[in-house]
């Protein structure tokens, strides 16, 4: 799992960036809204709501699945970034390699635009 000093948003920070200045990527399965910040390190939450999977041992399985994706690939960020990042319908379909593959192709985008 992911350090939880790199897990988790207040809910001020998680609405600031659905309401201010953030950009987005997305495929068929994830969406990731992100703001570069002037923290020393990157933080990240993974959303996953009830529309997409009824069940909550589903959802939970669905965000621990994309926190080890990022812990595994979590080079040293010294970079200040804010990530919410939004669990399609799609993906709960997918398998557990499928989750790493399709994540990792939009993960990769995300850090190809770090500064």
């Amino acid at each position: 799992m992911l350090p939880k000093k790199h897990r988790g948003l207040s809910p001020d920070q998680v609405s600031e960036l659905f309401t201010k200045e953030h950009q987005t990527l997305s495929n068929h399965f994830f969406r990731i809204n992100y703001r570069f910040c002037d923290q020393s390190r990157a933080q990240f939450a993974v959303m996953v709501q009830p529309k997409v999977e009824r069940s909550a041992v589903s959802r939970n399985r669905l965000r621990r699945r994309v926190y080890e994706v990022i812990r595994l690939h979590f080079e040293s960020w010294t970079t200040g970034v804010r990530v919410v990042i939004l669990v399609k319908k799609n993906a709960a379909l997918l398998d557990r390699a499928k989750v790493r593959e399709e994540f990792l192709a939009i993960f990769k985008r995300f850090v190809s635009k770090k500064p």
